[in-house]
């Protein structure tokens, strides 16, 4: 009553144990039991495509929205890159879910396009429906968010001399992104 399969696999694994199959019988009946269980409840679960179509009813019919923000999309491997793409392009079509994408253009384009094809701004135009690039901020907005992140110092008070001729000097060519002054300022 067990599944052939199985027993082709149990055969299997008894013929290669060294042990004259003592240990490889015990364990291939608890595997048959486990691996038996866990395909008979991916079985009886609904299929991919019903828990897609179950999921946009009821996302249709909550009323709700959702805002789905991924972050830092460029400091991915290319390859995780390509997978979050088609992820949100497969499940992009969701009711009352919007995606917010945040990345460098040229890393997410350069990580789209493969060896054989170069799809990059092909591909993410399928996906992206509206593409706002961001204004380089200035540097000395960026100083300002390095003072701001460094006010809990007691001693680097912005408006000291010292402090002046020390951005002046050595910070202030470290700081050219936000991210810079994040990190200079931990």
């Amino acid at each position: 009553g067990t599944d052939p399969l199985l027993d082709a696999v149990a055969t299997v694994a008894v013929t290669v144990d060294p042990s004259a199959g003592v240990a490889s019988k015990a364990a291939t009946m608890v595997a048959k039991k486990s691996v038996g269980r866990m395909v008979d409840k991916f079985l009886a679960g609904p299929s991919l495509q019903a828990a897609y179509e179950n999921l946009r009813k009821h996302l249709a019919e909550s009323g709700k929205r959702f805002l789905v923000t991924i972050d830092d999309l460029d400091r991915l491997q290319d390859e995780e890159i390509r997978t979050i793409m088609q992820m949100v392009k497969t499940v992009g079509r969701l009711p009352n879910v919007v995606y917010l994408l945040a990345y460098d253009r040229a890393i997410v384009w350069r990580a789209l396009d493969t060896d054989w094809e170069h799809v990059g701004p092909k591909f993410a135009e399928k996906i992206v429906q509206q593409e706002i690039e961001l204004p380089r901020p200035s540097k000395e907005a960026l100083l300002s968010m390095l003072d701001a992140e460094l006010g809990f110092l007691p001693g680097a008070s912005p408006g000291a001399l010292r402090w002046h001729y020390i951005v002046r000097d050595g910070v202030r060519r470290w700081v050219r992104h936000p991210r810079d002054a994040l990190r200079l300022a931990n």
